[in-house]
């Protein structure tokens, strides 16, 4: 299976080392060529650019392609409401002039409310690589964290002494991750999942 992801990311951003990194861990059987990531800066481009990037990864053979994008993103674009109802209707029209049939295996995925809330939902690969001097508590419900960029980032600062960097760090805390248990509670994420793969956790 070939899987195309357009992700609201620099091109070295959290999104495109650690989303990868989580479909291989949820099937073993793709390997890095069976993944292939576009990155739009900001979500506003991301909107407005999708539809040309879901049609090129299509005609390269993708079987799936899911639009990824925070709901409330770490770097917001000015005058840009957060709104998922408002978002989805802009990128599905952005799509349909696009060219892109209702039929064709294109799906949408808003992370509430950022791709750092997955990053704090086991406790288990932040204690591995933070090594805290006390058991880190971490939110039970981490996608509703006001902030969950901000939590990391004193997490980092309490225990590291820096501050968290998303396109350094973020894929450190994936790595450490034992395997998907704690993620798998997240409605986000398991809809990256059935969208990404057709999986159902």
């Amino acid at each position: 299976m070939k899987i195309g992801l357009i992700v609201e990311s620099t091109s070295d951003g959290a999104e495109i080392k650690v989303l990868p990194h989580l479909l291989r861990m949820l099937d073993s059987s793709l390997l890095e060529k069976d993944i292939r990531v576009v990155a739009m800066t900001n979500k506003k481009d991301l909107i407005e650019a999708c539809g040309i990037a879901a049609r090129n990864l299509l005609a390269e053979g993708c079987e799936r392609v899911v639009i990824v994008w925070d709901l409330h993103p770490s770097y917001p674009t000015k005058g840009m409401p957060y709104c998922r109802f408002q978002e989805r209707q802009s990128v599905l029209k952005t799509l349909s002039n696009a060219g892109i049939l209702e039929n064709q295996p294109v799906y949408l995925l808003c992370i509430e409310k950022m791709l750092e809330a997955w990053l704090l939902a086991d406790e288990r690969a932040l204690n591995e690589l933070l090594k805290p001097r006390k058991k880190l508590s971490l939110p039970k419900k981490p996608e509703r964290e006001l902030d969950p960029k901000s939590r990391l980032i004193n997490l980092f600062e309490q225990n590291l002494g820096y501050k968290f960097v998303d396109s350094k760090h973020a894929i450190r805390i994936a790595q450490k991750l034992p395997d998907l248990q704690r993620l798998k509670k997240l409605e986000t994420f398991k809809r990256f999942a059935l969208k990404a793969i057709g999986k159902v956790l």
